[in-house]
């Protein structure tokens, strides 16, 4: 599982050597990690897209996600900014198979939750925040008798 601590490391790292998410993540958007994975695993990636009801729209985001995160103590060890770049353009997955995607999935499936779950909760109680201002409001108008001299 994605510990919020990595992510924030990982993030802290990229910023540091001023590595921006588009030097990498323009292609793994765009091509679906095709250039990252090697064929197998990105046909197992695809499977679980096809049959995901939701789509590809909102598992690939959460699977690149996974994915950097997954090789962050790798990631640690650049220490500039064309060898990390480098890095994240030629990820050592040349090895992996469908087994290697298939331990990465769950977790983006995870993630993927827990960010709708959030997305609904901040939708609860900002719904909750406007109505509460809007009873708020209504309470404190003020009466004509009370500017009435």
């Amino acid at each position: 599982m994605l510990d919020p601590d990595d992510e924030e490391q990982v993030l802290e790292h990229l910023q540091t050597y001023n590595i921006d998410t588009v030097f990498y993540g323009f292609r793994w958007m765009l091509c679906l990690l095709t250039r990252e994975l090697p064929l197998r695993a990105a046909i197992r990636l695809w499977d679980c897209y096809i049959a995901d009801a939701a789509g590809v729209a909102s598992l690939h985001p959460c699977m690149c996600a996974v994915l950097l995160n997954s090789w962050a103590k790798r990631l640690f060890e650049k220490e500039s900014f064309e060898e990390t770049l480098m890095f994240l353009q030629q990820l050592p997955t040349g090895n992996w198979g469908p087994k290697e995607v298939a331990l990465l999935v769950p977790e983006a499936y995870a993630l993927r939750a827990s960010y709708e779950a959030y997305q609904k909760l901040t939708h609860e109680v900002l719904t909750d925040i406007v109505t509460t201002l809007a009873r708020l409001a209504v309470v404190a108008q003020p009466t004509a008798a009370v500017y009435s001299v």
